[in-house]
């Protein structure tokens, strides 16, 4: 992930953090795919947590936009 800017103008911001959760919740799926792969149930039952708390995270900062 890159390392993001401060910006001037509030909605930069938050599509910046809409952007950086959305990215964070791929990331986990991809893992728990993996995990899932190789049969290890707690971590793939923490990442899909993970998320969907980051799907979460991103679709509430998205509404405020």
């Amino acid at each position: 992930m890159k390392e993001y800017k401060a910006h001037a103008d509030n909605d930069s911001s938050l599509k910046e953090l809409v952007q950086a959760h959305r990215q964070l919740s791929q990331m986990a799926k991809a893992i728990a795919s993996s995990a899932e792969k190789m049969d290890d149930a707690y971590s793939h039952d923490l990442l899909v947590q993970r998320s969907g708390a980051h799907d979460k995270f991103a679709w509430m900062l998205q509404s405020l936009l």
